[in-house]
């Protein structure tokens, strides 16, 4: 996997508020939804998960899910900046030699400030032991929806770091710590 770069950056920016691909992705999610309502897997919330360092695992994302996520990003902001003191985002102090956090940067008290519009890794995980004999195979099944969607709606395909696609996107401004800019 390579790491997100400005190329990537560019075609999300084309693809902001693309009905085809935001239709793909609400049903992937609602699909995920319907299963975790029927089997209803254990969440403390505690947002302990959301620390990638000290979970020892890293979290991925596809394209598909990051035009989702930019196509919401102005609404989700406002209404996290009035949720959460500081905003939406905690911002590398230089994002030109930003190194990833430990922590999801979205993350703020314990609670994700992006709910609504967080990737299927956060969907999916729950740390109930057992619940990866389902969510195993339900990922994968789910991811390859994901990418057919690159391949019907013309999208470059790409699987990236969560926490670098961010400082990313933070970089070349399609996201920011104000809600008013993008």
């Amino acid at each position: 996997m390579r790491p997100p770069n400005d190329n990537l950056a560019a075609a999300l920016a084309e693809r902001i508020g693309d009905r085809a691909i935001l239709d793909v992705v609400e049903s992937v999610y609602a699909e995920l939804a319907d299963v975790v309502a029927r089997e209803q897997p254990l969440c403390r919330r505690s947002g302990r998960c959301c620390n990638f360092a000290a979970w020892g695992h890293r979290l991925y994302v596809t394209t598909p899910e990051l035009v989702y996520f930019l196509s919401g990003w102005p609404a989700v902001a406002a209404s996290a900046a009035s949720a959460f003191p500081g905003g939406p985002i905690a911002p590398p102090a230089d994002p030109a030699d930003a190194a990833l956090p430990d922590a999801c940067p979205l993350q703020s008290g314990g609670l994700c400030t992006v709910h609504a519009i967080r990737p299927l890794g956060c969907r999916i995980f729950y740390c109930q032991q057992g619940w990866d004999r389902c969510s195993r195979p339900l990922y994968e099944r789910l991811q390859g929806r994901l990418q057919d969607a690159c391949r019907t709606c013309s999208l470059p395909y790409a699987y990236v770091e969560w926490r670098a696609s961010l400082i990313l996107l933070f970089k070349r401004g399609l996201i920011s710590p104000s809600p008013t800019r993008r």
